[in-house]
């Protein structure tokens, strides 16, 4: 069991180290020596998605910056399904004489031809007719010695087709080639298996949850299990560059996964936090399964999907800004023992909304960092790394405890979860009750550990016996013991506890030959009414701790309930 928590927790940390490590290298590789091709360059349009060749009067050129941009959503509807032109002017400088350059394009999506001074010199191999646009790949086209004009104008043309978006994501460069070739092999090679290992790791995972949910039969290890498996097939679209299936199918797919991700987040946290699943979250669940079903089944061709993919953006966002203020509320109400995820929780939703509005205003991310992966694997990896520890200690320390036999703290708290969450088990009462040996330091002190010991498992077997069959008694640590009693309301666990107390006080222990000892116990009991709003389990440890102190501070040997104690003070 060690050996998974520890396969577990490198496979965590490898997967965030990936990432980090990949991305500084692919989008902080210097250009060591060239020329930046950024500011103006002159663009026009046809009016027909025809590349056949064509002549344009200087009335049809328009100065703008190429980059990366979105037609919808700018609004630039003389862009959509059009063939664009882009040419620039730039000066090469006698100092690269000896240098073989190449023209580096980073990221220039759909189909699309390299001309230099009038000759071409590259193109894409897909048509304009094909649907695939491939944003994971960086071009580079050498450009031949002979029609370089060194220290003179030499002329860059580029004929694109745009449908709903189009432009690079950076700055066209001519470099040496040398370095061109070793970007773009870094890139090809790293890009892939970063993405590629990443969703086998996360596949991984999804099995491993998954198969301690058929253990451990909880639903938050199915939901981060499903979790996993749908953040995988999601980052298929980050390195995938041939399909077996239609591209809008495969888009299909992508987009399911990628807005099943905030529904399962929502379905998991609740679970992993011990909180209730409220109504109106239910609805906004089903609601949301509704539109992308609706969805996917309506788009037909890339402009349809980019469309529907636009609106249901603006859903996606007030589900993020849903979850923020969730987040935010259950911290300050104090739902959860868990503080440490909130946090980290706004960080991730910060670093998500930060790409949401990237994508709503059509800007390709700076330095083409997609903050949602590293908030997504970091999320991922940290939660992964606490329930594999949870798994692991529940088999390692929560099974029986040496001395008594009695379960233990950790699995009598899981129980405890479990039990509250079962919604058969809540239409009926039950009952928690505290037990805490009296003055056992004082006992200790004078008889001796061995005898301490043995009266551990003394009031251990009477507790056990007093209690009902289906009671789960837990030595909670040191003298103090604990029972979840299913389907006892007040009065029965008040008359159990009676019972137990009297046993325990009528047991005579034998010290020596001619003596022997009693000891007595402080009881207190907390009941759940089905009624009542319980925020998270330990609420119900608190409120039994507090009337076992109410029974030590008020004479001890005696039971207290905890609505008893409210009304005597």
């Amino acid at each position: 069991m060690e050996m998974q928590g520890r396969i577990i927790r490198f496979l965590c940390i490898l997967t965030i180290l990936i990432f980090v490590f990949m991305n500084i290298t692919n989008e902080f590789d210097p250009l060591r020596e060239g020329i930046i091709l950024d500011g103006a360059w002159k663009i026009a349009l046809e009016d027909s998605i025809s590349f056949k060749e064509k002549e344009f009067n200087d009335s049809n050129w328009k100065e703008e910056e190429f980059i990366y941009k979105n037609v919808l959503i700018k609004k630039e509807v003389e862009k959509l399904d059009k063939t664009i032109w882009v040419r620039k002017n730039v000066v090469i400088p006698q100092e690269l004489l000896s240098q073989d350059l190449m023209l580096y394009i980073p990221r220039l999506p759909n189909y699309h031809k390299v001309y230099f001074n009038g000759f071409l010199i590259g193109k894409t191999i897909s048509s304009p007719e094909d649907l695939f646009n491939d944003w994971n790949r960086k071009y580079g086209y050498f450009i031949p010695k002979n029609l370089i004009q060194y220290g003179k104008e030499n002329t860059i043309s580029i004929k694109t087709y745009s449908s709903y978006e189009y432009g690079p994501s950076k700055s066209l460069t001519i470099e040496r080639a040398k370095d061109v070739l070793k970007r773009i092999n870094i890139y090809s090679s790293s890009y892939t298996y970063m993405y590629l290992t990443n969703m086998i790791i996360l596949l991984g995972m999804s099995a491993y949850f998954y198969f301690i949910f058929t253990r451990m039969k909880k639903k938050k290890y199915s939901y981060f299990a499903t979790l996993c498996f749908v953040t995988a097939i999601y980052y298929i679209d980050y390195f995938v560059s041939t399909l077996p299936i239609p591209y809008i199918v495969f888009k299909k797919i992508v987009l399911s996964c990628m807005f099943f991700v905030p529904i399962l987040g929502v379905l998991f946290l609740r679970e992993f936090l011990s909180l209730p699943i409220y109504k109106a979250q239910k609805i906004n669940i089903y609601i949301r399964i509704m539109i992308i079903a609706l969805g996917v089944i309506l788009f037909k061709d890339t402009i349809s999907y980019y469309k529907f993919r636009r609106y249901y953006m603006i859903i996606f966002t007030l589900d993020y800004m849903y979850i923020f203020f969730m987040v935010l509320w259950d911290y300050f109400k104090n739902h959860t023992k868990k503080k440490w995820i909130y946090p980290l929780l706004l960080i991730i939703l910060l670093m998500c909304g930060h790409d949401i509005c990237n994508a709503l205003r059509g800007i390709f991310p700076p330095l083409g960092f997609h903050l949602n992966i590293y908030a997504l694997m970091i999320f991922i990896g940290i939660v992964a790394l606490d329930l594999a520890k949870e798994y692991i200690d529940i088999f390692t320390k929560a099974g029986k405890d040496g001395l008594t036999g009695l379960f233990t703290q950790s699995y009598f708290k899981n129980e405890l979860i479990e039990i509250v969450k079962d919604k058969d088990i809540i239409k009926k009462p039950f009952s928690l009750m505290m037990l805490d040996i009296d003055k056992f330091k004082t006992f200790n002190d004078n008889y001796g550990h061995l005898i301490g010991d043995e009266v551990l498992k003394i009031v251990s077997r009477i507790i056990k016996e007093t209690s009902p069959e289906n009671a789960i008694v837990t030595r909670y640590g040191g003298e103090e013991f604990g029972i979840i009693l299913k389907g006892y309301d007040e009065k029965e666990s008040l008359v159990l506890g009676e019972k137990i107390r009297k046993n325990i006080e009528e047991f005579r222990l034998k010290i020596d030959e001619n003596s022997s000892t009693n000891t007595t116990i402080s009881i207190g009991i907390t009941t759940f009414d089905p009624k009542r709003i319980l925020i998270h389990s330990e609420m119900l440890i608190e409120e039994a701790d507090k009337a076992l102190y109410y029974s030590k501070e008020n004479g001890r040997n005696k039971v207290t309930h905890h609505r008893e104690m409210r009304y005597k003070r």
